[in-house]
């Protein structure tokens, strides 16, 4: 036999021992669906779930071809997406993890670490609060987590359209109704439920129907029944899931580690492969994260914020007057007295311990990943938007100082006196709340 050809035979050979494709047809949707494995299956195993897209699991190819030495890897085209079957089903979280869990018990039957991207992620997580057959989780760039007003309103804000080329992204924001909440007359999550209603209102399109069953999915209690080791990470100039989506996560998930990923967006498997990369190996290894307590770098007994732009604070500010000032980041702080008057504020990662009563007057404040302990929050003409914000108060905690217009406020993954908020919360004229 020629020497060329026994190569070639060698050759394949070896990428039948360390690549497979399978074409299964699963219970959950009752679809065939794209399957490979990599790897020796007697070895630890590793789940890898795409987002939107019809890219689907070639978005792991070089990671899997990485590891597959190593690890015995499992890839698959979402039902709906790529090279499995497409149909008018419900493509949502719920169902994706039973899809998810049935492939498991066929091709893995053992403990495995779950790695997951943008929808991929969120799925992910619902998988980890669901099941109990993981050894570690990996989320990056989860998409959809926040209320379904705040992430649609950040989709908007960017214009995704613009910032990416995937799709299933673009084709979800183009059709997302422009008004929600009470402006939206339509039960999202009702329409979703019925063969008609999809065909007639989401046009029986599977990214549309996978991305509004992800806006519809309530998170509000998930990441909390999350008890495995997990890496977040994300893309510090992600213009379709908003960063501070990483830091709630990682308030909410007891053995959790955020990784920032600089000049990165959504895809930091592609835009930052090696870092990536390690990132990943490095977390397989890694059996228990420990949060560190929250240190101040700073002190300051006042500080007056007036006529500026682009300033971020830190450290332990006794008492700090914001006025008439733009992009102020408030971050890794901790506060005792605020007051804020015509200006745009965002708050990350800190604590408010407010001796007094708050204003807010005229302003645009966004709270994510902090504690507040307050006597009550006085809010006039202002726009309050807090995601993974726990408050605690012995008192009211909001009032509205309108007098004809009501006031809106908007929580994501928020515990108020330990009781959950994942709402908008509308105060009429000098309504307590």
């Amino acid at each position: 036999m020629p020497w060329i050809i026994k190569i070639g035979i060698i050759a394949l050979i070896s990428i039948q021992m360390y690549a497979e494709v399978h074409y299964i047809k699963e219970p959950t949707f009752n679809e065939v669906t794209y399957v490979e494995t990599h790897g020796d299956p007697s070895n630890e195993a590793i789940i890898f779930v795409h987002g939107l897209g019809d890219e689907a699991s070639k978005i792991w190819q070089d990671t899997a071809q990485a590891l597959q030495n190593e690890y015995y890897i499992l890839l698959f085209d979402l039902p709906g997406f790529g090279r499995s079957d497409k149909s008018n089903k419900l493509y949502s979280p719920y169902n994706y993890a039973y899809f998810i869990n049935y492939l498991a018990g066929h091709f893995i039957q053992k403990p495995f670490h779950l790695v997951g991207h943008s929808m991929g992620a969120s799925i992910s997580l619902k998988y980890a609060s669901m099941f109990e057959n993981i050894k570690s989780l990996m989320l990056i760039d989860a998409a959809g987590i926040l209320n379904k007003i705040a992430y649609s309103q950040f989709l908007l804000k960017e214009k995704t359209q613009k910032v990416t080329q995937n799709n299933g992204i673009v084709d979800f924001v183009e059709n997302l109704p422009s008004k929600l909440n009470e402006f939206l007359p339509l039960n999202l999550d009702s329409v979703l439920q019925y063969n008609a209603s999809r065909k007639v209102l989401l046009r029986s399109n599977p990214s549309t129907i996978a991305a509004t069953a992800l806006v519809e999915e309530d998170f509000s209690l998930i990441p909390q029944r999350v008890n495995v080791n997990t890496l977040i990470m994300w893309g510090e100039e992600d213009k379709v899931a908003p960063l501070r989506t990483g830091y709630v996560l990682h308030k909410r998930i007891e053995n959790s580690k955020l990784t920032m990923v600089k000049d990165t967006g959504h895809v930091p498997i592609k835009d930052a492969p090696q870092i990536f990369l390690n990132a990943l190996q490095e977390h397989l290894k890694n059996h228990a994260y420990q949060k560190e307590e929250m240190t101040f770098s700073s002190y300051a007994k006042k500080i007056v914020i007036e006529n500026k732009d682009k300033v971020t604070l830190t450290g332990h500010i006794e008492h700090l007057v914001i006025k008439n000032s733009t992009n102020i980041r408030i971050k890794d702080a901790k506060i005792d007295e605020l007051y804020i008057e015509k200006s745009d504020v965002s708050i990350v990662n800190s604590q408010l311990n407010l001796e007094k009563t708050t204003q807010i007057l005229e302003s645009t404040l966004t709270i994510t990943a902090s504690d507040i302990q307050t006597i009550g929050i006085e809010l006039l003409d202002s726009s309050l938007d807090l995601a993974g914000v726990d408050i605690s108060s012995l008192n009211y905690t909001f009032k509205s100082l309108n007098q004809s217009r009501t006031q809106n406020i908007l929580f994501s993954l928020c515990q108020l006196n330990e009781n959950t908020l994942h709402e908008m919360v509308t105060l009429k004229a000098y309504e307590e709340f």
